[in-house]
């Protein structure tokens, strides 16, 4: 019994030394797991990696607010100032970052872009799409037919409409001979708002020879409201049978409500047959048609029209001496457009006539009437004047308004429309205007900048790089604000139109700015507008690898607004992949999907 009891404690002895080593085992198990675990979460870099396409549904939720406080810099030095923050600021960057799912890895293929332009024809939003329809126009045959298939593919479907009308649109501005098939095929729909958008493809475009038979045809089927866009149309096809055609019209009284629009075409007419038939049925057409009739048959030389004309503008009601000088302005009558801006009592019948007069080419004797009404009491009439002028070269028209320069907010804005066409190739011109406005600003420098801004906006629309070292100069002087925003930022906007050697020297800015929102204020004013310059100083800026990440991503977005797709698509998503701060990476998977 004794053996027996001494057993069991031997037992219950090597039960506990059991125990206790396991649990020690256990303890020395957790601890290092800790340890590991620490050790991971501390290490470098540990809190920015890469997602691939198999972890992104898996991200940690907060992964992206915590990296969006990373430290962005401008500089090299350990001591930068940490940037990232006050790029976060300017919702010119957070917008790119914000209000998007689409945050996972872009996979399309970007070597060949008609299929994913196409694609933003059905899911774009409204400035990708207007991109994808204005690049497909450009892209050949082999996008005319993906477009085609589209057109067809929801031709029948209710709720496809809209992507067809997206086709519809790429084929009206193509010159692509398909463009023209996918037009007509529009043509057939039965829905009114597509016939009326191809109606003005086939009038503007695409409507040829053998379109005319079967446009006439579809005229007679169709509402009144449609068959006045068709006549354009037909007029396309075949001009000289349009007239003949819309003329038996008139003369058998058939198509009495197409025949005001029918007048308005006839009365540009140059043919001979045109114009002795007009002057046949000037008795027979209706009063207010009068005018157009008789300024067809008048261009040919009829003295019954002419006088008829002569005597309406002279004699007649302020309304059908408006009527007659429109008329004398289609069929470019330049001595009764003359005799009316000259003598007429009426700013709306000189309005009418200065108009037309303006659009003709120069003559010794346009030119001296439209010096005299340099004077005229009606101030549309001018500004006509002024404008037509100094298009035509004439000193004394230029430094009148140059003076203007030198007036109130309206003066000014309306010498800088009628300047604004010569100064973009007359760089001396443009000193001049320039030379005025800096000596008008110089004055008002003891005001607030607000109440400057008038003259330095207008400074900003004179071409030249002085006029952007101008506004940048005083916006480095000026810290506060402007028009509720940053001086700096708003005097930037107004810098980016001094045109390409403007914007080429805002561009060159960016080595001297370390500011990062004046940065953003600068890439933008030298890249905003769709040019080659822009493109390249985009194309420049982000070649080198070490630019900042947000900064990366606003001048990629500038850039996929630019275009072409084809071109810079590759690039973006090149970038995209070497970016390796999350946020900024997120952002840039955005802009991939929603562009392309």
């Amino acid at each position: 019994m004794n053996h027996s009891l001494a057993k069991r404690r031997h037992s219950r002895q090597r039960i506990r030394g059991l125990s206790a080593l396991f649990g020690l085992f256990t303890l020395i198990l957790v601890v290092g797991l800790v340890l590991g675990l620490v050790v991971f979460f501390r290490s470098p870099g540990s809190g920015d990696l890469s997602r691939s396409a198999s972890d992104d549904s898996s991200r940690i939720s907060d992964q992206a607010s915590s990296t969006s406080q990373q430290v962005a810099r401008s500089g090299a030095d350990d001591g930068a100032e940490d940037v990232g923050a006050i790029y976060l600021t300017d919702v010119r960057i957070t917008d790119l970052m914000s209000g998007c799912s689409q945050e996972y890895y872009y996979d399309r293929d970007t070597a060949f872009m008609v299929p994913v332009l196409v694609d933003k024809l059905v899911t774009g939003y409204t400035e990708p799409l207007q991109r994808a329809k204005n690049e497909l126009a450009q892209l050949g045959p082999e996008a005319m037919e993906a477009v085609r298939r589209l057109a067809e593919k929801w031709y029948t479907d209710q709720n496809g409409l809209p992507y067809v009308q997206n086709a519809l649109d790429v084929a009206v501005m193509s010159d692509e001979p398909l463009a023209r098939e996918i037009v007509l095929r529009l043509l057939e729909h039965p829905r009114d708002s597509l016939r009326r958008i191809a109606l003005g493809g086939m009038a503007a475009r695409h409507a040829i020879l053998e379109d005319f038979e079967p446009l006439w045809f579809q005229l007679e089927a169709e509402s009144v409201s449609i068959q006045q866009l068709i006549l354009p149309a037909m007029y396309k096809a075949d001009p000289a049978r349009a007239e003949a055609l819309f003329l038996d019209w008139i003369e058998s009284g058939t198509h009495a409500p197409l025949w005001s629009g029918l007048a308005n075409l006839l009365s540009g007419s140059v043919r001979p047959e045109t114009a002795a038939r007009c002057a046949e049925l000037l008795g027979a057409v209706p009063k207010t048609m009068k005018p157009l009739f008789a300024a067809c048959a008048a261009r040919a030389g009829d003295v019954e029209s002419l006088e008829f004309l002569r005597t309406a503008i002279s004699e007649g009601p302020e309304l059908e001496r408006e009527r007659a000088v429109f008329a004398c302005g289609r069929a470019e009558l330049v001595e009764l457009l003359l005799s009316a801006l000259i003598n007429d009592g009426s700013a709306s019948v000189r309005l009418t006539a200065i108009t037309s007069l303006a659009a003709l080419d120069a003559t010794p004797k346009i030119d001296a009437t439209l010096s005299e009404s340099l004077g005229d009491s009606e101030e549309g009439v001018r500004r006509i004047a002024l404008a037509a002028l100094i298009r035509r070269g004439d000193q004394a028209a230029t430094d009148q308004a140059l003076a203007l320069l030198e007036g109130d907010s309206k003066s000014r804005n309306d010498a800088l429309s009628a300047l604004r066409e010569r100064m973009l190739v007359d760089a001396e011109l443009a000193d001049r205007a320039r030379g005025r406005l800096i000596m008008v600003d110089h004055t008002r420098k003891h005001l607030p900048l607000e109440e400057r801004f008038g003259v330095l906006k207008t400074i900003g629309a004179i071409p030249g790089a002085e006029s952007a070292k101008l506004l940048r100069k005083i916006a480095l002087e000026h810290p506060g604000k402007l028009a509720k925003h940053r001086a700096h930022q708003m005097l930037m906007v107004n810098a980016s139109n001094t045109g390409e050697a403007g914007r080429a020297w805002l561009y060159s800015e960016l080595e001297n700015e370390t500011d990062p929102l004046k940065r953003i204020d600068l890439l933008w004013s030298s890249t905003c507008f769709r040019t080659d310059g822009s493109r390249a100083h985009l194309r420049d800026f982000l070649s080198d690898p070490d630019r900042n990440p947000y900064e990366i991503l606003f001048a990629s977005e500038q850039l996929a607004r630019l275009g072409p797709a084809q071109e810079v698509a590759s690039l973006l998503k090149r970038i995209c992949y070497r970016i390796q701060q999350q946020d900024v990476r997120d952002g840039m998977r955005c802009l991939l999907w929603k562009w392309y």
